[in-house]
């Protein structure tokens, strides 16, 4: 007998909804028991895998649904088993006019899937979409090709130290661009980012110095903020001496 885990993914849409209903959460638990919703798994374990055929079908007939929660799903199902051959599927819902769909989109086509056709989508929308969710998920996308791309850098760093945007999209446009300087070990990455209250709990001086590694020109206002990081650490170390 061979023990093992599985992981079941849940999009926004569903989050909320278990979020405001337990019992529906619980529910979902009983039905991954019972191998109800495998679609949702993560990873399959060893040994199981869907016949091609059979799987474009699964994923038509789910896109074809009425529920947009299964939409959401079948999206995602797609970026995250790697079926590149699905893209063109994919990429009519970045224009979706349900908030969802386009982050499901992005996240495929841009943050799964790393596909260079639609980097220019993920900026309009990390720029320009109304739902905070969407510009998130255009943040961590856009990290690979930030790496070489000065410009999208520098602009995924103006989103991080823009006070009028949420956090949660500061926060990802944060991560997105100390990953994209090359210059931080993995060791030394952060884990988690820095939420709620973003701008006071950031590390800024770990982006900053990860800036000047890289030889990248460190924006005033992460300066600023590195700056009151470092004094506000040494005075809480000068009152603790």
């Amino acid at each position: 007998m061979v023990d093992y885990q599985e992981y079941y993914e849940i999009g926004r849409p569903a989050f909320e909804r278990y979020r405001r209903d337990p019992d529906s959460a619980l529910e979902f638990a009983n039905r991954c028991r019972e191998h109800q919703v495998d679609e949702h798994l993560l990873m399959y374990p060893g040994g199981r895998q869907d016949t091609a055929t059979g799987l474009v079908a699964a994923i038509d007939e789910r896109l074809a649904s009425e529920d947009l929660e299964e939409v959401y799903s079948a999206l995602i199902d797609i970026g995250k088993r790697e079926h590149h051959d699905l893209a063109d599927r994919v990429v009519p819902y970045l224009i979706s006019e349900t908030d969802f769909l386009r982050e499901a989109a992005v996240r495929t086509l841009v943050f799964y899937f790393q596909l260079p056709q639609y980097k220019a989508d993920a900026i309009r929308l990390l720029h320009t979409d109304p739902d905070e969710g969407v510009r998130q998920v255009a943040a961590m996308g856009l990290r690979k090709f930030a790496a070489n791309d000065p410009e999208l850098l520098q602009q995924l760093l103006a989103v991080t130290v823009d006070v009028a945007e949420q956090d949660i999209v500061r926060d990802e446009a944060y991560i997105s661009a100390l990953a994209a300087t090359g210059s931080v070990p993995r060791s030394e990455f952060p884990m988690t980012g820095w939420l709620p209250n973003f701008d006071a709990r950031a590390d800024w001086p770990l982006l900053e110095d990860a800036l000047k590694k890289a030889g990248i020109p460190v924006p005033p206002a992460i300066a600023e903020r590195a700056t009151r990081t470092r004094d506000r650490a040494k005075g809480v170390s000068g009152r603790g001496s």
